[in-house]
């Protein structure tokens, strides 16, 4: 069998699963085709850490198309808001879309897992190109920072990981970093705002 065929395999295979995912079924029949032919697979035994959370880098957005994954934020040794995933659910998209391409919680494979996946880069463009799609994540998103635990773990992890790339903070332990993160406050300023004058305000936080 040649490579081609292998391709024309692969395609056939990917576009009756990914057209059975709602969200993919709201792009045009081309674009499927198009997708089904740029896809990747992947293949992971359990226990295989897929990634780790506020450290690694997102570069794919994954299909499961069988087994299963399990998400979780890990603090001080202890799992909490534990999760699973399993065929036909997707990983990856809001770690690209909303956290700068870092992964939000620990991704570790529960049973065997076959995954197909797509590069960052084509999913950003299908954002780019079909508004439908692109809402769906931001939707995803937004209900699952109602949960106050979620919200404020996700807030924590976004602002630690924010430390880690600004001196002199990124000098300090991991550990450290997570402390000062949880007692921060995001204050939110509208355009025009003067926050001080000259030799006339006192500065009473770090900015």
């Amino acid at each position: 069998m040649d490579k081609r065929t292998l391709q024309n395999k692969s395609k056939s295979d990917c576009l009756p699963f990914i057209t059975a995912i709602p969200v993919f079924a709201t792009l045009p029949a081309k674009t499927l085709d198009h997708l089904c032919s740029q896809i990747g697979r992947l293949t992971l035994e359990a226990g295989h850490t897929l990634s780790v959370q506020n450290k690694t880098v997102v570069d794919k957005v994954y299909i499961i198309e069988s087994g299963s994954l399990e998400l979780f934020f890990e603090k001080d040794g202890r799992k909490t808001l534990r999760g699973t995933l399993s065929r036909g659910d997707i990983f990856g998209g809001i770690s690209i879309l909303m956290n700068s391409g870092i992964s939000v919680r620990t991704v570790a494979v529960g049973e065997d897992a076959s995954l197909i996946h797509i590069s960052k880069e084509q999913f950003l463009e299908l954002c780019t190109s079909h508004g439908d799609f692109y809402t769906y994540f931001v939707q995803t998103f937004h209900e699952r920072m109602i949960d106050e635990s979620y919200c404020s773990m996700f807030e924590t992890y976004h602002v630690a990981g924010l430390l880690a790339e600004t001196p002199p903070f990124s000098l300090l332990p991991e550990q450290e970093r997570e402390k000062i993160a949880a007692n921060l406050t995001e204050v939110y300023y509208s355009k025009g705002t003067i926050l001080f004058y000259q030799e006339k305000s006192k500065v009473e936080y770090l900015y």
